[in-house]
């Protein structure tokens, strides 16, 4: 099963939503009588049925077709982020992080001198990487992700959810306390002013100088540098955003894709070629493309479809899950120009690796 979050940060817990598990897109409202928190991995959250398994699927076509990859890789824990600093891959898990040398074939722990922990995202300022993790705020990397330390000077919300590096700037989303920004020294400032209280931000993105941060149910916000303020703009509700060919690319879950290009001002609808209502898990663009992971079906009896690429800048988009497992869930991303990374939920048992 995946984890549910109270967006509402009420004691009562009446505010339930399922922002990160891509494996149950519509539940019944039914009375809940009881609930079961399992400790996992260090991580207090709903586990991965036993049905579940996670891996790392390859393409050097495009997309046009997928491979297993990821040799190394738990299959018991979800790849949360994907990135690469120099000519190493990073993997981030519920298991903490893993590097690869060899463009994802075999991959490695890294050790952190702490129990396991759970990664969320990464990003890089110049020659250093960061990741974001869960009740571990914020680890720097200053040698291409071989060894990594903690930098949560003036960070006051240790679950990181999103992390964008722009210029000299490190900004960060939290769980509960909005954003925040470092830029010299890893010392981080609050920037939360307009935020709504207890601001859980799951997307970060830039687009022409703008910072924009995404809240799901509670909307998109850019910062405003005059009033030195976050403003919210426009009707979106996003999980998901990029910057992508001039446009601010978004994605509902459920409720599909928009895109606008006047700073948020307007929005377009962006579903062409996708199943209807489809649940955003994960977007992520580069390198003239822009890449979907949900799980949505484009018929009555097909199976659930992956992966969606656009080559339009998310105004349109095609199916592309050639090779990988019917009715998986895409929620990672990670795109070079000589090949792209996926990783996925799978729900029919873990994949066959190839023999090294």
């Amino acid at each position: 099963m995946g984890r549910f979050l109270n967006d509402q940060a009420s004691p009562a817990f009446n505010g339930w939503m399922l922002p990160e598990s891509p494996l149950l897109p519509t539940l019944p409202r039914v009375p809940i009588l009881a609930i079961a928190v399992l400790a996992w991995s260090g991580v207090s959250s709903v586990c991965a049925t036993a049905e579940e398994k996670f891996a790392l699927y390859k393409s050097t076509d495009g997309g046009a077709s997928w491979s297993v990859a990821g040799q190394g890789l738990p299959t018991d824990a979800r790849i949360n982020a994907l990135s690469s600093t120099g000519h190493v891959l990073l993997a981030g898990t519920d298991r903490g992080i893993f590097t690869s040398q060899d463009s994802g074939i075999t991959w490695h722990t890294v050790s952190t001198n702490d129990q396991e922990f759970r990664v969320l995202c990464f990003a890089n300022v110049h020659e250093q990487s960061f990741a974001g993790t869960q009740n571990r705020g914020v680890l720097a990397s200053d040698d291409h992700g071989q060894t990594w330390h903690a930098v949560n000077s003036g960070l006051t919300d240790l679950w990181i959810r999103s992390l964008l590096g722009v210029g000299a700037k490190l900004y960060a989303g939290t769980d509960g306390q909005g954003v925040f920004v470092s830029e010299k020294q890893h010392r981080w400032t609050r920037q939360a002013a307009g935020l709504p209280e207890t601001s859980q931000v799951f997307d970060l993105a830039e687009l022409n100088t703008t910072i924009y941060a995404g809240l799901y149910t509670k909307g998109l916000y850019r910062w405003d540098t005059g009033h030195q303020s976050w403003i919210k703009t426009g009707h979106v509700s996003p999980l998901e955003m990029v910057a992508a060919g001039g446009s601010l690319v978004v994605g509902h879950n459920p409720g599909g894709i928009f895109f606008s290009g006047d700073e948020g001002k307007s929005w377009l609808d962006g579903n062409q070629g996708l199943p209807e209502s489809t649940p955003v898990w994960t977007l992520a663009a580069g390198e003239g493309r822009v890449l979907l992971g949900t799980t949505g079906k484009l018929g009555p009896l097909q199976d659930d479809v992956s992966l969606f690429s656009s080559v339009d800048g998310g105004k349109s988009w095609m199916r592309s899950d050639a090779g990988i497992p019917a009715s998986s869930a895409a929620i990672s991303f990670y795109l070079d120009k000589d090949f792209l990374l996926v990783g996925l939920v799978l729900h029919g048992g873990a994949p066959i690796l190839p023999s090294l």
